[in-house]
């Protein structure tokens, strides 16, 4: 039987400078004394997957089963299009930049790199990122500072940007950065785990050891001249209430917002995030599948129609490109 709406289960990740704000306020179970950064919502990584709610085969496994039922007969081959998270930090990440698809290929013999996006969903007062380099900045000055490991001086060459929920950041491959602590965020990227990390801070990893650096590449794949701007959306839906977040080549980001019942006729693959209110969601002829604050589900382009119901229901929807 090929699958209708799928209510996934996230891959969980413990990180360094991870909060417990997933557990708290975004229904993520790790343990009490767990650092949960990340929550791979839509996850087909290797090593990475999410599961599926009622158990089972995980995503990754049913998406390679029937790709043309997720995507349509007309879509490229390959993996699973995206990778969503949830991102929650108490400390600052570290500094890193990822490479582009023809770097990757170069560096790594891997075959993308990867872009990604991140909509702020929670931010403390004062929370920041970094995001590129400060004007006039160039690679030499940043490796003189990683080479005295000056946690100031780096910090003072890169690009400091003050957040607040609502905002969307267009993170392209070359572009350094690092988010900062005290947010919630919702990332979605190509599926490449493929990290150059710059510098770390000065501090030990979960096992106690220094973490490692990947300083020579990440100098060779950095853009200069990448200094990302937060917008808050590109464009309004018709038909439904909305708006369009972001469009790249990679992915595309919407917001839809449900009071009552709305029914979606389903012409490509969507993955929807609840970021707010509660409701429902059913494929045509299915039972309706509760949708809470953090839980996800994936709908195959195979499913000709979903019905969503509910009050004050906020939903992140990633998409694949146009």
């Amino acid at each position: 039987m090929r699958p209708g709406v799928l209510i996934t289960e996230p891959f969980l990740k413990e990180t360094v400078w991870g909060s417990g704000r997933l557990q708290s306020g975004w229904g993520k179970d790790m343990g009490p004394d767990s650092k949960l950064g990340e929550a791979w919502e839509v996850s087909c990584l290797d090593g990475g997957e999410s599961g599926v709610l009622g158990g089972g085969p995980n995503l990754r496994q049913l998406y390679e089963r029937d790709p043309a039922w997720f995507r349509g007969d007309e879509a490229p081959s390959g993996p699973f299009p995206f990778l969503v998270k949830l991102i929650a930090t108490s400390d600052a990440l570290s500094l890193q930049v990822h490479p582009d698809d023809g770097d990757a290929r170069r560096l790594e013999g891997a075959p993308r790199g990867k872009h990604e996006a991140w909509l702020i969903l929670e931010a403390e007062p004062g929370a920041v990122l970094y995001a590129g380099l400060a004007e006039g900045v160039g690679k030499a000055e940043l490796g003189d500072a990683l080479r005295a490991q000056d946690s100031d001086a780096v910090r003072g060459l890169l690009r400091e940007v003050a957040v607040e929920p609502g905002q969307v950041f267009d993170i392209a491959p070359g572009t350094v950065h690092a988010i900062g602590p005290g947010l919630v965020l919702l990332e979605i990227q190509q599926p490449s785990d493929i990290t150059y990390r710059v510098f770390d801070w000065g501090r030990v990893g979960l096992d106690g050891k220094p973490r490692e650096l990947q300083v020579a590449k990440a100098l060779d794949v950095i853009k200069e001249s990448a200094r990302p701007v937060p917008v808050s959306r590109v464009g309004t839906l018709s038909g439904m209430d909305g708006d369009i977040l972001l469009r790249t080549a990679e992915f595309r980001l919407e917001r839809w917002r449900v009071d009552g019942q709305v029914r979606v006729p389903v012409t490509e693959l969507l993955t929807c995030v609840c970021v707010g209110g509660e409701g429902m969601v059913a494929a045509l002829n299915d039972a309706p599948q509760a949708l809470l604050r953090g839980r996800s589900c994936v709908i195959p382009r195979g499913v000709s129609m979903a019905t969503f119901e509910g009050r004050g229901l906020d939903m992140v929807v990633a998409l694949p490109p146009a």
